[in-house]
């Protein structure tokens, strides 16, 4: 991975002395990745904000960089110039570019580039086709730059591997395969069933998966063999806030396609999540819900340590709670 960032100060010392760039730097250098600087200097002409930015027109440039005058003309050029010279080896996939110029942000997004926007505090730029706008360093770890690329350029992030199975991120490719499973499942889902209209739920899953994990950091996952790649089903985390949880809960789903179950694919997929659950987001208490009826997923349910904590009106179609409890999680004070 090779970041750069291009930035509107005059020197390194510059860079680092905003606060945590100085830590984030090391963090790169420690995660074996590379990173250089690029200094943007001050515009001849000012650059664009939030109300006053122009659209791309069809030759691909705005109609404010078409008037600049020449001096800022040929900066910007040579800016362009130098970062072509820098990554002329470097996969676009591989590349994060972290900038406080919204005019460059635009440039680099439409070339399908993974920009992170940098917001000066107090101002109101906004920062066209950029993954990610940040107003601090602080927070930000080379982890999460990786993550955030990732995400931009439509790869599954990989949670976790297990013995048999690779659990990620959904992309959009899944959704055939998903949704066959969750037809199968009725509202079994995980999902808690799909409708007849195809085309709707691609565009909901499609919503979600862009929306989701950037903003919990977890989510319902795509489970594929990790030999063959081969999906498998899809399990998972999800935040729940109802009238049983006002506070919030976390629950676990899972489902498995009716040909690969009774394989152990479950099992192996949801003890991952749960250890993923207990010991990155340090969850004291995971929850399942369950259907009364679905009697195959309470058995399963109590094998992964689950235990039913609140009944429901005994009904079809009514869901029951249960909950795992982890002993010695402590939350980070």
């Amino acid at each position: 991975m090779y970041v750069i960032f291009a930035m509107r100060i005059a020197d390194e010392s510059q860079l680092r002395s905003i606060a945590g760039l100085d830590r984030l730097l090391g963090e790169i250098e420690q995660a074996n990745m590379t990173w250089s600087f690029l200094p943007l200097g001050h515009p001849v002409a000012p650059e664009p904000g939030a109300d006053d930015a122009a659209p791309a027109e069809p030759d691909g440039k705005t109609s404010e960089e078409k008037s600049a005058n020449p001096a800022e003309q040929e900066r910007r050029q040579g800016i362009c110039n130098e970062i072509a010279r820098r990554t002329v080896a470097v996969r676009r996939e591989d590349m994060v570019f972290v900038t406080d110029s919204p005019l460059l942000a635009g440039r680099l997004s439409a070339e399908g580039l993974c920009v992170f926007g940098v917001q000066r505090a107090g101002a109101e730029t906004y920062f066209d086709g950029a993954a990610i706008v940040i107003q601090s360093f602080e927070g930000i770890g080379a982890h999460y730059l990786k993550e955030q690329a990732a995400r931009f350029h439509g790869k599954g992030l990989v949670l976790m591997r297990t013995r048999r199975l690779l659990i990620r991120e959904s992309i959009e490719k899944d959704f055939d395969a998903l949704y066959s499973f969750a037809r199968e499942a009725g509202p079994y889902a995980v999902s808690g069933g799909v409708s007849d209209d195809e085309e709707s739920e691609r565009e909901r899953f499609n919503a979600y998966i862009s929306a989701v994990y950037k903003f919990f950091g977890f989510g319902l996952w795509t489970v594929e063999k990790a030999d063959t790649g081969e999906v498998i089903g899809r399990c998972g985390l999800a935040p729940v806030t109802d009238e049983r949880s006002p506070e919030g809960r976390i629950e676990l789903g899972y489902m498995i396609g009716k040909r690969y179950r009774r394989r152990g694919y479950a099992s192996e997929a949801c003890e991952g999540i749960i250890h993923f659950a207990t010991r990155r987001l340090e969850c004291q208490q995971l929850y399942v819900s369950i259907r009364n009826e679905n009697v195959i997923s309470a058995h399963f349910a109590r094998r992964l340590g689950f235990r039913r904590v609140r009944n429901s009106a005994d009904e079809a179609g009514a869901s029951e709670l249960w909950m795992r409890e982890e002993i010695g999680v402590q939350r980070r004070a």
